[in-house]
């Protein structure tokens, strides 16, 4: 992939050149093995709209190997000149999150309940 690179204290703004168009990654650095980057993906034409999905990605390199994580946050919608941000909800990420918080709550007053009852 080539690209156009614009940088400004760690954050980094690329417009690669894809096979469909191009393609916008805003990033930041930590040192050189974390970044963050944000990617909207090619324009998916349909009925008048032109939508645009938006990730964002979590990247580790190290020398001997690489982990990228991924997942949606939002679709630009654009339609007569105009774009609109819409959210994407992960259900399923909140739903984890609520578990886990639950489960360390659960975790704490028992542990609690446990050092009450030795004294």
């Amino acid at each position: 992939m080539h690209g156009d690179a614009i940088g400004c204290r760690g954050f980094n703004r690329r417009v690669a050149a894809g096979a469909g168009g191009r393609k916008e990654v805003d990033g930041v650095r930590i040192g050189e093995i974390f970044s963050w980057q944000r990617n909207t993906g090619e324009a998916i034409a349909a009925q008048g709209f032109r939508v645009y999905p938006e990730s964002l990605a979590l990247v580790i390199r190290l020398p001997f190997a690489g982990f990228v994580w991924n997942y949606p946050v939002s679709v630009l919608v654009e339609r007569e000149g105009k774009t609109k941000r819409m959210p994407i909800i992960d259900a399923n990420r909140a739903a984890r999150w609520a578990f886990g918080l639950g489960l360390m709550l659960l975790v704490m007053a028992f542990a609690r309940q446990e050092g009450c009852e030795s004294e």
